[in-house]
């Protein structure tokens, strides 16, 4: 960082100050996240801040607004380990000072990235009201932000239709969805994690890919986990041998702990499924493979 320092001082350019802040941005990141050196991690964070809010100010590009935006958030979440959860508020006001640049960029730009960026930003500052109980009406708000950051990204999908999009469109909906079940909208939440289920199981089909295979199934488990909530077991368990199908695909490609342990996960469902089903005799086997494998890997 010091020799990247010293390249950014003598000669001003705007890559060699990239450069700098990223090494900065880098190192704050461990410091903190790795290490648990937060005072240390935020000192240097700060220079990035400083180094970025200058960048923007200066090139008006969305690379250096992103930048900025990223060291922000980085901050929040320093800020949030820090406090142990407790105190949202300052989270909030730094997020704020995101979104309204995001918002200031977009309207300066109106570009595809300038909206995706304001999704990001609306994305993240939701997520932290919906985890910010103790604000008054932060449900509301969170609520409020997802609904915004749904709208951007159904418009960007109907525009460009990128695969990241996609992505980023099936996030909202998942956000969504959480935020639903969370204040007891059954309705509500198992209409946007079927809409994210459509979005996965249709990326996962294109690309094939252990990330959209992931996805797909973390669906999956959404929806049988409102159709459980509702009572409608049959439609649970269905839902529930269609991870089981893509537990196994997975572990074919490659044996990792974590998909084993997303086998056994899913395997305790389907039996838990079936005896709520009053199919006790069927689901003895599946609790018994589920104790198999997580045997084996504590071993």
């Amino acid at each position: 960082a010091k020799v990247r320092e010293q390249i950014a001082g003598e000669s001003g350019e705007v890559s060699d100050r990239r450069s700098l802040l990223s090494a900065y941005y880098t190192l704050g990141g461990s410091l903190g996240m790795v290490h648990g050196l937060f005072e240390k991690s935020l000192s240097v964070l700060e220079g990035a801040l400083a180094i970025g809010e200058d960048l923007a100010g200066e090139t008006e590009s969305l690379e250096d607004y992103r930048n900025l935006s990223l060291i922000l958030n980085k901050i929040v979440a320093i800020k949030l380990e820090q406090n142990g959860y407790r105190d949202y508020k300052e989270a909030i006001d730094l997020q704020s000072r995101s979104l309204e640049m995001s918002e200031n960029i977009t309207q300066k730009l109106g570009t595809v990235g300038a909206r995706r960026q304001l999704s990001d930003a609306l994305k993240s500052i939701g997520g932290t009201y919906h985890y910010a109980c103790g604000i008054e009406g932060s449900r509301e708000m969170a609520l409020a932000l997802y609904q915004r950051a749904l709208l951007i990204d159904r418009q960007i999908v109907d525009e460009a239709g990128a695969l990241e999009d996609k992505h980023a469109y099936g996030e909202a909906l998942m956000r969504m969805g959480r935020m639903q079940s969370d204040a007891h909208d059954m309705e509500g939440a198992l209409r946007s994690f079927e809409q994210c289920l459509e979005i996965n199981d249709n990326l996962a089909k294109k690309t094939g890919s252990r990330h959209d295979l992931h996805h797909l199934r973390f669906a999956l488990s959404c929806v049988a986990d409102v159709k459980q909530n509702m009572g409608q077991h049959n439609e649970a368990l269905a839902l529930h041998i269609r991870m089981l199908e893509i537990d196994k695909a997975l572990i074919h490609r490659r044996k990792s702990a974590f998909d084993f342990r997303s086998l056994s996960e899913t395997l305790n469902k389907i039996g838990a499924d079936l005896c709520m089903l009053d199919r006790a005799a069927e689901a003895l086997p599946y609790f018994e493979s589920a104790l198999s494998i997580r045997t084996e890997l504590v071993d």
